[in-house]
């Protein structure tokens, strides 16, 4: 990994000539974070109850009741038909 002496408050433009010496893999890992950074400060964070409540939306059913629910849509499948 190529290394950078940095100061405390460095330009737009000085920033940059850093950027021109990485190689293209570390410029695009660069350039990912930079993008997920600003993605950060653009969205806004949502309350903690409210985050835990969207991941627990998102993990999906457990398995037991996955299968299930594939059983009761085949039953109506069969049902309909």
């Amino acid at each position: 990994m190529t290394s950078f002496r940095v100061e405390a408050k460095v330009s737009v433009t000085n920033l940059l000539k850093a950027v021109r010496q990485l190689s293209l893999p570390e410029m695009e890992s660069f350039i990912h974070q930079v993008i997920a950074l600003q993605a950060q400060r653009k969205s806004p964070s949502l309350p903690q109850a409210e985050a835990e409540l969207l991941l627990k939306i998102n993990r999906g059913l457990p398995p037991s009741l996955r299968t299930r629910y594939a059983e009761l849509i085949l039953s109506l499948n069969h049902y309909l038909w």
